[in-house]
């Protein structure tokens, strides 16, 4: 039988007044920064200034947990907001001795006495990290310490309606209980909504989508999560599981933002590069039915295990893994490249344990390779990236050697490779230092010299001999355009003790040569040798780092 849907016109405080409220837990926290409570005010005041009903959207609701308790499935900003703002009035109302539309205000809109809990029953049920801070906050009145970014928010919502109700009560000392009735009674009957009423949390997920798929202001991750959860039917709780199974591993690092690339990765793992525009019409596309949207949530929850390995070595996936491959992860995390994670989770789910560490320790090389030979830019490298990982999750790469034969295009060969690094420059002190420090290290004798641990900044320092803002009397050989190229390139570079460089700033190489002559680093005995600083001598010096870089970045 088709699901039977109730469109309700209703106004907002009658939402509160004839049920309870609850957010589910995978639902996202409550997120309405200083703008959105903004914008609510001034919408609310206009349209009381102006004696018109104001209409604030749809609230989509479900029936799924029975009697009078409800699912709010979109509309828990508005809502919970609402009750934050009745919070301020009734507090006003108590403070200023009219305890009985004070007592109103928390009986019929935001907590009514349960006599059989002896205690208030609050008319809406945040999610489980914001629910007991709002209940502290705005049910009791007391005054817990915000733990999370969503309790800040909500203690801000409340202290920034405590300050509007305050000054309606100092610029209208005798008529302030008026003008704040009147805040209620806009709230009660011309705050307009439509309350959308499903029988089950699928269907209302799928009125969810419906609702918001043009136009609406809704994340990615949004709108995959209410189209899986309104496609899994009777299976919803499974993959609820699964999703907040997902999150909760990926909230660990970057909760927000880290999901949505989570997803676009995997993916593009999968079905090979999509881009992110692209991403929720594939993934609809697919997932057609229960049974798509159960198996689909099992590989998001397997990926984010993985993914997780990606972003920390801190992951139960590196138990028994030795120190060199998570090394290897550390500085693939170092060098930003995100490109390539499509292709590590693929790696960590096909590769063994051994191979998956000799592909990353190569993956460390091939990145550095392509970065010096500007091969990884734009979407050419992800391309070559995600046609890898599909191609051993159908069995076509099966090691380290198949792997690089398909990643050719993005690994330079050691001519390539000597040429691009002799005239290599870069903006990143980043990038030059972990460059300059895996030469030392080789020079040193460092068996995985590309490997370099995070060093301290402040004992190591990066040095430009030619300075970036080079004074001409120092460098009188150098025109200021050629002070732009010169000075980022890696051959004008080096590496010096903090308290050394402190010494030099940007003065003339007179100055630099005895103090560079003087560092206890390998790499600066040829520098020091040059009685000059020139055009010539930074050519000179990196091929010379060129030629070392072939050992040290090598393709085996």
């Amino acid at each position: 039988m088709a699901a039977q849907f109730d469109f309700q016109p209703t106004t907002l405080l009658n939402i509160l007044k004839d049920r309870y409220l609850a957010v589910p837990r995978y639902q996202r926290s409550y997120s309405w920064t200083d703008e959105e409570i903004t914008d609510y005010w001034s919408d609310i005041n206009k349209a009381i200034a102006e004696g018109r009903d104001y209409f604030m959207g749809t609230i989509v609701l479900s029936s799924e947990e029975g009697g009078v308790s409800q699912s709010i499935i979109d509309g828990q900003q508005r809502v919970s907001t609402t009750t934050i703002l009745l919070a301020s009035i009734r507090d006003q109302f108590k403070a200023g001795g009219v305890d009985d539309a004070a007592n109103g205000l928390q009986n019929q809109f935001i907590a009514p006495y349960d006599v059989n809990e002896f205690a208030p029953k609050p008319r809406i049920r945040l999610n489980t990290s914001d629910n007991n801070f709002y209940e502290n906050l705005i049910v009791k009145g007391d005054h817990p310490p915000p733990t999370l970014d969503s309790h800040k928010l909500i203690l801000a919502a409340k202290v920034r309606f405590d300050t509007e109700i305050k000054y309606i009560v100092e610029v209208n000392p005798s008529h302030w209980k008026k003008k704040l009735a009147d805040i209620v009674a806009f709230l009660t009957d011309k705050a307009r909504v439509v309350a959308v009423r499903a029988p089950t949390d699928a269907d209302a997920f799928t009125i969810f989508e419906t609702l918001n798929d043009r136009g609406a202001d809704l994340t990615i991750a949004d709108l995959l999560k209410n189209y899986l959860f309104s496609s899994s039917g009777s299976e919803i709780d499974f993959v609820q599981e699964r999703w907040i199974e997902s999150i909760s591993i990926l909230g660990l690092y970057q909760p927000n933002r880290e999901f949505v690339n989570f997803m676009r990765h995997l993916w593009s793992s999968k079905s090979g590069a999509t881009r992110e525009r692209d991403l929720y019409r594939r993934i609809k596309d697919r997932v057609r039915t229960k049974q798509d949207a159960v198996e689909f949530s099992k590989e998001i929850a397997d990926g984010a295990k993985l993914y997780g390995a990606i972003l920390t070595t801190d992951n139960e996936f590196w138990k028994d893994f030795l120190s060199e491959a998570m090394r290897s992860v550390e500085q693939l995390q170092s060098l930003d490249l995100e490109q390539n994670r499509p292709l590590l989770l693929a790696v960590f789910a096909y590769f063994s344990k051994d191979e998956t560490a000799k592909c990353i320790s190569s993956l460390v090389s091939w990145s550095v390779r392509g970065i010096v030979a500007g091969v990884l830019g734009g979407g050419q490298a992800e391309r070559y990236y995600c046609e890898a990982a599909v191609d051993i999750r159908e069995g076509k790469i099966k090691d380290t050697p198949a792997l690089l034969a398909k990643l050719t295009p993005l690994v330079p060969s050691d001519t390539a490779f000597r040429e691009a690094f002799g005239r290599f420059g870069t903006a990143s002190g980043k990038l030059a230092r972990y460059m300059l420090l895996a030469v030392e290290r080789h020079m040193q004798g460092d068996a995985e010299p590309e490997l370099v641990p995070n060093e301290d900044y402040d004992s190591v320092n990066l040095e430009h001999i030619l300075p970036k803002n080079a004074k001409v009397i120092d460098w009188p050989l150098f025109s200021p355009e050629e002070v732009n190229v010169f000075a980022h390139r890696i051959g004008n570079m080096t590496l010096l003790r903090k308290t050394e460089n402190a010494k030099i700033g940007n003065k003339a190489w007179a100055v630099k040569r005895p103090i560079i002559a003087a560092s206890s680093l390998k790499i600066n005995k040829t520098v020091s040798s040059n009685t000059e600083w020139r055009r010539n001598e930074i050519d000179v010096r990196q091929t010379e780092l060129a030629n070392i870089a072939l050992t040290v970045w090598s393709l085996s």
